[in-house]
């Protein structure tokens, strides 16, 4: 009965725009729905910072470092005023204020929610420093532990004003941007990664109730979210949406259920609505059934 849902509401007509990607929908440790190939790798976006969250996590639960920690302990190179008062639990709930290297903060840290793609990346710096290894290395041990692949992604284009789409050089995105949105994973490797962080195999009770909280909330297209570190919280449901040059990504869980949505075309945000159409409308079929 849910897969004849959700094919139905791919095949939507008129739809305002093709999916050009993989869907996966999955309940627990059994696939109930797919459609595309689930091994193919796609940069996933934002959906990258659920892993840097939790390898900043597994560092509480190893005791390098506490969340309130300033980034600049880590980083002493960052030689701005506020590296001092901005924690690393700041930085994973986006309430630092961090607008861009050499500019001060938009805000007293910790006062409100503002997303911020460099305070991942500081992150992800400072991880690299505390474990004495690049992140890229980190993250190749978070996928063997959570039997991701990973890979070379397939190649990703961007919508144009006029509607041509024009192919974008994905390595140029990756090396300086992993910890915030240029990690790749097939749609397989998304639902291994959901079981793997909400099944208890990955951070310890305390780390995942603290990465699950909402401490700051979003406005957002679907509603009032609260945001956790790395994660999207509203009700039961625990997500991230990813877009970058070349790609957009949803990954939901809810209740065991994982839903995983990947583009390797990045639609124009001139209208949200359509840019989103298919992540939303299945996220909504998902979460009437």
């Amino acid at each position: 009965m849910l897969s004849l849902l959700l094919a139905s509401a791919l095949s939507l007509s008129p739809a305002p725009r093709p999916l050009q990607g993989v869907v996966l929908v999955a309940k627990g440790r059994e696939l109930t729905f797919s459609q595309g190939d689930i091994d193919a790798p796609y940069v996933i976006g934002s959906v990258s910072k659920q892993l840097t969250a939790a390898l900043v996590l597994q560092g509480v639960d190893d005791g390098l470092w506490q969340l309130d920690d300033p980034i600049g302990r880590y980083l002493p190179e960052l030689k701005a005023p506020w590296a001092s008062q901005v924690s690393l639990r700041m930085l994973l709930d986006h309430s630092s204020g961090v607008q861009a290297k050499g500019q001060p903060l938009a805000f007293n840290p910790g006062s409100r929610f503002a997303y911020s793609n460099l305070g991942y990346q500081f992150l992800g710096q400072a991880l690299a420093k505390v474990r004495q290894q690049p992140f890229s290395a980190l993250v190749k041990g978070l996928y063997r532990r959570c039997a991701m692949l990973g890979g070379s992604p397939i190649t990703g284009a961007q919508e144009q004003p006029d509607g041509r789409l024009t192919p974008v050089d994905t390595l140029a995105l990756m090396p300086r941007e992993q910890a915030s949105g240029t990690l790749v994973a097939s749609a397989r490797d998304l639902w291994h990664w959901n079981l793997c962080l909400h099944q208890g195999n990955l951070l310890s009770p305390a780390s995942y109730q603290a990465m699950t909280h909402p401490w700051q909330q979003r406005p957002y297209r679907w509603g009032q979210l609260g945001y956790g570190f790395g994660v999207q919280l509203q009700g039961s449901e625990v997500s991230h949406v990813g877009y970058v040059p070349g790609y957009q990504s949803l990954l939901t869980w809810d209740r065991g259920q994982s839903l995983v949505v990947l583009e390797s075309v990045s639609w124009r945000l001139d209208d949200i609505n359509r840019a989103f159409f298919h992540e939303d409308n299945l996220r909504r079929q998902l979460k009437d059934d």
